[in-house]
């Protein structure tokens, strides 16, 4: 690893533990006075998750979306750690940041990776960290009907907000559907239909076994390389003989 990226990486992740630290200060001093407190704490938690965002290159802002306890967290942490923790879980508080890069064919996509919390109540706050995103991963829990509807209130956010945010719907858990099919509540054909209805994918996922995880972001990453080729290609009219820098998109480019 170069000088400059181990820096970069340095930065983040003190920049990460300071997010940290502020959140549960501010939890634990303001627990009785609750609405000022979590404003000013997602105000800071945002200013230093773009602080982090911006330590490194990032190719493709991805944010995580869905109701809590959909798994979210979790497969992030599949993915870019290659762990599955086990409970007692907390709530993602206003968002989390991570940057992980992918390799597609001869390029290396970095995919900016935003989770989100899934509580209602940091909903309007939601907006801002999907702002300028080009890949939503959109997740329901396989045992939870109502994760579902969720979901396609997410879908509808997205696509009033970010027009060229390419949709990817994820079921989570599927290894409690493996082992007890009766716990199965969200039917796959449905699932799939809807996604058919509004030109997503449709992966069914589990963070424990690590299964289809790392396919969902594979995915992600070579339709975003398609997309900027041709962008590329579509805007600036290039050479496709000629050597050019690879199409950059920041996720504070917004």
């Amino acid at each position: 690893m170069g000088l400059q990226a181990q820096l970069n990486l340095t930065s983040y992740l003190l920049l990460n533990k300071i997010r940290i630290v502020l959140s549960l200060f501010l939890l634990h001093s303001f627990s009785a006075s609750w609405s000022t407190p979590l404003l000013l704490l997602l105000l800071l938690s945002y200013l230093i998750l773009v602080l982090c965002s911006m330590t490194m290159r990032v190719d493709a802002k991805v944010v995580m979306l869905g109701k809590e306890s959909v798994g979210k967290t979790s497969l992030v942490e599949r993915y870019v750690h290659h762990r599955f923790l086990v409970g007692p879980y907390q709530n993602t508080i206003g968002a989390a940041f991570v940057a992980k890069p992918i390799q597609v064919g001869d390029k290396v996509v970095t995919l900016g990776i935003w989770d989100t919390a899934g509580s209602e109540r940091y909903e309007a706050m939601s907006r801002i960290y999907y702002r300028g995103a080009r890949a939503a991963i959109v997740c329901y829990d396989l045992t939870d009907t109502s994760s579902f509807q969720r979901a396609k209130f997410w879908v509808k956010e997205v696509q009033n907000c970010e027009e060229h945010c390419k949709i990817y719907l994820c079921g989570t858990k599927v290894d409690l559907i493996e082992s007890d099919r009766g716990l199965r509540q969200v039917d796959y054909h449905d699932v799939q239909d809807f996604a058919d209805e509004i030109g997503a994918q449709h992966f069914e996922t589990s963070s424990k076994t690590g299964n289809n995880v790392d396919e969902l972001f594979q995915k992600v990453a070579e339709d975003f390389n398609i997309i900027s080729f041709q962008f590329m290609t579509e805007e600036t009219g290039i050479d496709l003989g000629q050597k050019k820098d690879s199409y950059f998109y920041s996720c504070c480019h917004n």
